[in-house]
């Protein structure tokens, strides 16, 4: 989230009363939090849910990657490579991301 800037030559800098730079702040900071809110609802209506995210990379010996939802799940680190695409039960949500455990993988 970013707050509009002024550009010479676009309509929008030519517009009369500009929104104060304070106000653009705390309209940016509410957005955030909205979205950070939102998100969480999201992440928490798949609690205990199986997701199938595909790895993308390790981050603190975790796997992470989105799932078919977008949400970004975290699994302990397994030995298969980036690009695998695995069952996993989301356990725990956090600011970012949801952790998840591995499920049986008898598809793979």
């Amino acid at each position: 989230i970013f707050p509009f800037s002024p550009r010479p030559g676009t309509p929008a800098a030519a517009f009369p009363h500009q929104v104060p730079p304070a106000v653009k702040r705390e309209r940016a900071r509410t957005l955030e939090e909205l979205g950070k809110a939102l998100s969480r609802r999201v992440q928490e209506r798949f609690l205990g849910q199986v997701l199938r995210p595909i790895l993308e990379e390790r981050v603190d010996g975790m796997w992470r990657g989105h799932a078919e939802n977008y949400i970004i799940v975290a699994l302990p680190y397994v030995g298969y490579p980036r690009g695998t695409i695995l069952p996993a039960r989301l356990t725990e949500v956090r600011e970012s991301f949801s952790v998840g455990v591995m499920e049986d993988n008898g598809d793979l």
